[in-house]
């Protein structure tokens, strides 16, 4: 069984930089979504049993510790990219009773 690894990210310049840095240099597989509200996001979700969610990482530095910590390869991970702008931290909220993932919904760096 693949890991699934879900990144929802609110910049898109730092979405873009994390799509290209891990399909590039880590060769991973990246499914991208863009959403435009919490709606949306939680429909796109929806089934989605990640073993690791990443809202808003500080940068393509911390998704690639967080990777390299799990060992990732394309052989055994799936990423989803969501391009998510606006969202607000009760969606984030939201979001992790959505996924059933409780502490697995890293906060959200930026301010």
């Amino acid at each position: 069984m693949k890991n699934q690894i879900l990144i929802i990210e609110d910049n898109y310049h730092k979405f873009f930089t994390t799509k290209q840095v891990l399909e590039i240099q880590m060769k991973l597989p990246v499914h991208t979504v863009e959403v435009d509200s919490a709606f949306h996001l939680m429909r796109e979700t929806e089934g989605f049993n990640p073993s690791l969610v990443m809202y808003c990482p500080g940068g393509i530095v911390e998704v690639i510790s967080q990777l390299k910590k799990r060992n990732t390869n394309c052989r055994n991970t799936e990423v989803t990219l969501i391009f998510a702008e606006d969202l607000d931290e009760l969606s984030a909220r939201a979001l992790q009773e959505h996924l059933n993932g409780a502490g697995k919904l890293r906060a959200c760096n930026a301010a």
